[in-house]
């Protein structure tokens, strides 16, 4: 799927059709080509350094995001605001961008990329089973996978198989110790005595990284990790699916 855009100099009709476009469900908009299209050659910036200009027919970048008067941001959901600008976000930057030349602009050539990471999903799905953990994600991910439902439910980034899962070890919390050996050396919870509890932390000057394996009184066993900022209770949250091995799940 790719979407051509005739750029007739109006920039918030531009916008329009560009938000309208990459924010289709099956889309990810982080994960477009973005192919612009001049009568004469045109000088664009991709880096930090004039060196790293390109003048070109044709560029390719990875983002476009439009502002409105007094340089305020549009919100991409309201189409009836007016865009004066518009940026673009090329080379090695992840979200800082350039004023884009519109002279001599004719089209926008919007391509997504194709990615399907099934099989990633499907190898964290066998190893939940396989270790007998977060069996919930598991069903959870299975159903995604076979159309069942539009993400992988629970989870606050709405994981689908077109988003390929961030992968942490913890390891170096866990050491040489297997599941069953925490589930050995469980506690009762201070919250509610018939669940145990195996923790774990190390603690760092940037990081206090974790690991917790809980024994719910129903037999189910949740398995997770952090990467907190040092002495705060905030940062990162993990799934794990392995005795070591975590995808990231959320930041709070």
């Amino acid at each position: 799927m790719e979407k051509t855009i005739e750029f007739k100099g109006d920039i918030t009709a531009l916008k329009n059709e560009y938000t309208q476009f990459v924010h289709q469900p099956e889309i990810d908009s982080r994960k477009v080509s973005i192919r612009l299209i001049y009568s004469q050659p045109t000088d664009l910036h991709y880096g930090r350094y004039r060196s790293e200009d390109k003048i070109l027919l044709e560029h390719t970048v990875k983002r476009l995001f439009f502002y409105g008067k007094e340089h305020c941001c549009n919100c991409e959901w309201e189409p009836e605001t007016p865009a004066v600008g518009v940026y673009y976000v090329a080379g090695n930057k992840r979200s800082s961008g350039f004023p884009l030349p519109i002279l001599n602009l004719q089209q926008i050539i919007i391509t997504p990329f194709s990615t399907d990471y099934s099989s990633d999903w499907e190898r964290i799905m066998n190893s939940l089973g396989k270790y007998n953990i977060n069996l919930d994600t598991a069903v959870a991910i299975g159903s995604h996978l076979t159309g069942k439902t539009e993400h992988i439910e629970g989870f606050q980034n709405y994981w689908k198989k077109t988003d390929k899962p961030k992968l942490m070890s913890f390891k170096d919390i866990v050491g040489s110790r297997t599941i069953q050996q925490m589930m050995e050396l469980a506690t009762p919870s201070q919250y509610s005595k018939d669940t145990k509890v195996y923790d774990q932390k190390r603690r760092g000057q940037r990081r206090d990284r974790s690991i917790t394996l809980e024994i719910r009184p129903n037999g189910v066993i949740r398995y997770y990790a952090a990467s907190e900022y040092a002495g705060c209770g905030n940062g990162d949250y993990y799934t794990m699916f392995s005795p070591t091995m975590a995808f990231y799940s959320e930041t709070d």
